[in-house]
């Protein structure tokens, strides 16, 4: 079903595929965002474009997915264009989880991600490029992700916990200074993660290019088991912060004057 002002709802979608599809412009003003699947079920989005121009755009996509091995649902091979305002604020890209910290089977591969200044942007939303509220067998790989305001990559643990999670081989660029991180990946006491590995990703321009931890102030540690973290390279940018008891080898920092031009043009 096609929403007022965005691509549409897909609700309750079962053997769903876009492809090829330039849905041209669009608010994305109403409702959570613009192309839900809530839940889904063998959904699969490829070599399409996504350009929102909403100023309170939430989201350009969110769905809950219940599948039980890796690559049941997919996103890939697409051009994401979304707004950010000047404060921090402007919508996500990809909200997709798990329909239980067992459930997801979601694969966000080749993807191009980028944003551009909105100075009439006065939505809510701390701009995220993906934002999880937990599941299983998730692979992220392959994207670039250009001037996100907040997180890239966010593994949120205040949904569930994360497991048999692989994010690996993407590009993160961010042309201004501020507080934001390529990838910020959390577990908790009550939602830990588990078989979750993060390697052979690029940033640069980042002041926390790389999190792995407990962001809470809970002072029991949180469960990582079977983590790792390698291969990762930061240019241009800050520290990483990692919980020690994640298995840490091959990562690279070479720290710059500040961020540095991004390689892809948002028209």
């Amino acid at each position: 079903n096609s929403t007022t002002d965005g691509v549409g709802s897909c609700n309750n979608a079962s053997g769903v595929h876009f492809t090829c599809i330039d849905f041209g412009k669009q608010p994305g003003n109403s409702g959570n965002s613009a192309l839900n699947f809530n839940p889904g079920h063998a959904v699969e989005v490829d070599h399409c474009i996504f350009y929102l121009n909403g100023n309170k755009a939430n989201m350009l996509t969110y769905g809950q997915f219940d599948g039980t091995g890796y690559d049941a649902n997919s996103f890939h091979d697409n051009t994401v264009i979304l707004p950010r305002g000047t404060n921090g604020m402007g919508p996500d890209a990809i909200g997709w989880s798990g329909t239980s910290s067992t459930t997801g089977g979601i694969s966000i591969y080749n993807n191009k991600f980028n944003t551009y200044v909105l100075p009439s942007f006065t939505g809510g939303q701390h701009q995220d490029g993906w934002q999880g509220g937990g599941g299983a067998y998730f692979k992220i790989y392959g994207n670039t992700f250009t001037d996100f305001l907040n997180y890239c990559i966010f593994g949120d643990p205040y949904g569930s916990g994360y497991s048999h999670f692989q994010c690996y081989g993407n590009t993160f660029t961010i042309s201004f200074s501020n507080y934001t991180q390529a990838i910020a990946m959390a577990a908790t006491v009550d939602h830990p993660a588990n078989d979750v590995s993060i390697h052979d990703n690029v940033a640069t321009g980042f002041l926390i290019p790389f999190t792995f931890r407990n962001p809470t102030t809970n002072p029991l540690p949180a469960a990582f088991i079977k983590c790792s973290f390698t291969n990762n390279t930061s240019y241009n940018g800050g520290a990483n912060i990692i919980d020690p008891t994640i298995t840490q080898s091959g990562n690279v920092n070479y720290p710059g004057s500040g961020p540095v031009t991004p390689p892809v043009v948002v028209p």
